[in-house]
């Protein structure tokens, strides 16, 4: 089962280089560890999938435009016809005493895991990942579970209300550095053609700040949107045809623990 909190976003598509392989995969797995009415909470979760294409699988995203650090998307369902997706057979992570089985289906998707209850890591933590292979090859790769940082702008309201959000003013981000990983934005909304729109940024966590331009908000319609921020630390593979990128994500905080994501309204 998935939340809209903690499914991880697999937003990166890119456009394929020359030479580079033409199909694409991802794996990870996301984390978090928050306050919640008081009380300390965790969840966590696991996806992987695959695509003949080099875009990609499985957010079906197709990237617009790159303006600075942040990267525009139109997300539709994904095209992949019921047993044309392939498979890298029996995917297995492993982070500490846990250990997470991804099985893939009759139709080769691989069923979202998730525990709401547990964490897979706190940060710091070495994440292995390996594949059996099937008509993706035998892949593996390790790498080290990203740290929480702390957001310290925009500010959450106390009650859960929305954000404003100011189109033509861009958003400022700011949040206390740490040494390791890459911040990840993802604001979503709906864009003119009736899609889903993303704005997915990528900041350096050592930098604390960073930056979405109102060219990128612009994409987005005016209306309810969301926003998440999480540390993320990745490494690529690539196997035959396959570039495949293992990543890990750990969702953001406020400085008084509660987990940053939240509704927007932008205008």
């Amino acid at each position: 089962m998935r939340t809209g909190c903690l499914c991880f976003a697999f937003l990166t598509a890119c456009s394929a280089k020359v030479g580079a392989p033409s199909k694409s995969g991802v794996v990870g797995g996301a984390s978090a560890v928050y306050v919640e009415s008081g009380a300390t909470r965790s969840q966590s979760s696991a996806e992987a999938a695959f695509s003949t294409s080099a875009d990609a699988p499985l957010s079906a995203c197709t990237k617009t435009e790159t303006i600075a650090d942040c990267a525009t998307l139109a997300c539709a369902i994904p095209e992949d016809a019921a047993g044309t997706i392939p498979s890298a057979g029996t995917i297995t992570m492993r982070v500490g005493d846990h250990t997470v089985v991804l099985a893939p289906g009759a139709d080769h998707a691989y069923p979202a895991w998730q525990d709401a209850s547990a964490a897979l890591w706190a940060g710091g933590e070495l994440l292995s990942i390996e594949a059996a292979g099937a008509e993706v090859p035998p892949f593996s790769g390790t790498l080290r579970a990203p740290l929480a940082i702390n957001v310290r702008a925009p500010t959450l309201p106390p009650d859960g209300a929305a954000i404003p959000v100011a189109r033509e003013a861009g958003i400022d981000v700011a949040w206390d550095p740490i040494d390791e990983g890459t911040v990840v934005l993802a604001l979503t909304g709906a864009s003119l053609d009736g899609r889903r729109a993303v704005v997915s940024c990528a900041f350096d966590a050592h930098a604390g700040l960073g930056s979405v331009p109102a060219a990128a908000l612009r994409t987005v319609q005016r209306g309810d949107g969301s926003l998440t921020l999480s540390t993320r630390s990745s490494q690529r593979v690539e196997v035959g045809d396959y570039g495949i990128q293992l990543q890990a994500d750990t969702q953001a905080r406020t400085a008084d623990g509660r987990r940053f994501t939240t509704l927007v309204s932008l205008d």
